[in-house]
């Protein structure tokens, strides 16, 4: 059977990578899976479409500069007529695909929906969070056929071996008029049994040179912070891959493109920290030419951790560490204080790593008093470079409001504000994270920049 696998465009619209700066890893994964077992695949990537101008982010003078571009973005986004969607439908039916499959995130749904409708001759798959969060909506949505719940590359594989719709557990799909929800499928276990995600199926030319170093050694995170959708997909149930097979990996992707520079997304990769250690002594006995960087909890480092890190070529941890007031912490279920991010990036930084700090403005309940707190937290820790989110209540997540759904493309964490959860009204939200995006823009490139102050009004 012919698949073809799809992610939707997101920066090639905002304009601002003139080459695609990471890979779909996901749709990598259930590609090498189809293959495994015998079919003919082929991945679209979006993000390498020339769809407009493209201005490395780079030469905008910040490292997304997605604030400048989200006009852009909205003019786009927001309507379903633009000759951007009839051009890639046109090519996804040129591929002559018996399934074609979207991945799905929420704020690429919008696209996903335009598109879906103009796909002829294909039966329509949907995976990814924003579809396993709302499978009976997103077939509503996009006229597709399937839905493809949580990890997809056994059940994408039932689908094209043909296997009984009734019989596949973890789908929805349509029968009728009526759209049915199977039994969930068991999570994998045993992730070294998976093959490598089929990064040969992608134009490399297309792809910045540190693309293909994107890897996940685990899935599933035991923690339930409230603005997180992971658990959807990836379940509370940690499962790791073991450290050889992560670094046979890094070695093949190493040896095969020359790639020196790996990124970990794994939700927290430093989560069992003897897997890590064993996992550092292998690297360094391996002796590869490589770099990589990694993401932990600020409660779930140390200073033997680090330094393990460093020696085996760690050049950059970032931490989540959302807000500066410790009531907010409390409130989102993070489980981890503000002096544990003070010492997380104190001990990076003397072990000479680089770090990256994540803050999120509009909790619910958050005040200005709140604000303040997290802006004197971000001067205070002068992090290698910081970025800033607005709250944004994903599908999945437990902030989701069904009853105040706007369109899915306003779902996006680096735009405006869906809907204030804080005590700040929307308009006012949405000037306080742009004075605060722009101050942080100047300390990511080295300015000095008084820190900014907001008056209650």
């Amino acid at each position: 059977m012919k698949i073809l696998l799809v992610r939707p465009p997101f920066y090639s619209i905002f304009g601002t990578e003139r080459k695609a700066g990471n890979i779909p890893l996901g749709l990598c994964y259930i590609a090498s899976a189809l293959e495994e077992a015998g079919h003919n695949v082929e991945i679209l990537d979006c993000e390498t479409l020339d769809l407009d101008t493209r201005l490395d982010a780079g030469e905008m003078s910040y490292t997304h500069a997605l604030n400048v571009s989200f006009k852009k973005y909205a003019e786009v986004m927001g309507n379903e007529r633009h000759p951007i969607w009839d051009r890639i439908a046109g090519i996804i039916n040129g591929k002559g695909a018996d399934i074609v499959g979207f991945t799905s995130q929420t704020a690429t749904m919008s696209s996903i929906i335009y598109i879906s409708k103009m796909v002829q001759d294909s039966k329509i798959a949907l995976g990814g969070v924003h579809a396993t969060a709302l499978p009976s909506l997103s077939l509503k949505e996009t006229g597709a056929d399937i839905v493809v719940m949580g990890e997809g590359e056994r059940t994408i594989v039932d689908i094209a071996n043909g296997v009984d719709i009734a019989d596949i557990k973890g789908i929805a799909y349509r029968e009728g008029s009526k759209i049915k929800i199977n039994e969930s499928r068991r999570r994998i276990d045993n992730l070294d049994s998976l093959p490598f995600p089929a990064r040969h199926l992608l134009d490399l030319r297309l792809y910045k040179d540190t693309a293909l170093g994107y890897i996940i050694s685990s899935r599933g995170c035991p923690y339930s912070c409230y603005c997180c959708a992971s658990n959807e997909i990836w379940g509370r149930q940690v499962r790791f891959r073991s450290p050889g097979n992560v670094i046979d990996e890094i070695e093949e992707v190493n040896q095969k493109y020359g790639t020196k520079k790996f990124r970990f997304t794994d939700d927290t990769f430093t989560l069992n920290r003897e897997r890590v250690l064993n996992f550092c002594r292998e690297l360094k006995e391996r002796d590869l030419d490589i770099s990589f960087r990694c993401g932990a909890r600020t409660d779930r480092v140390d200073p033997e951790l680090i330094k393990a890190l460093k020696s085996a070529k760690c050049v950059n941890i970032s931490y989540g560490v959302e807000t500066g007031s410790q009531r907010i912490l409390g409130n989102m279920g993070k489980q981890t204080t503000v002096e544990n991010a003070r010492r997380a990036v104190k001990m990076a930084k003397e072990a000479g790593l680089e770090t990256l700090v994540f803050f999120i403005v509009g909790h619910p309940t958050e005040t200005l008093d709140d604000i303040q707190g997290t802006t004197k937290l971000i001067e205070e820790l002068q992090a290698h470079r910081t970025s800033v989110s607005i709250m944004t209540p994903y599908p999945g997540s437990q902030l989701f409001n069904p009853m105040i759904r706007r369109e899915w493309w306003r779902y996006y964490h680096q735009g405006k504000t869906v809907k204030s959860l804080s005590t700040l009204s929307d308009e006012r939200l949405n000037d306080v994270y742009s004075t605060i995006s722009e101050w942080v823009k100047k300390m990511n490139l080295g300015l000095k920049a008084p820190r900014p102050t907001f008056q209650r009004s």
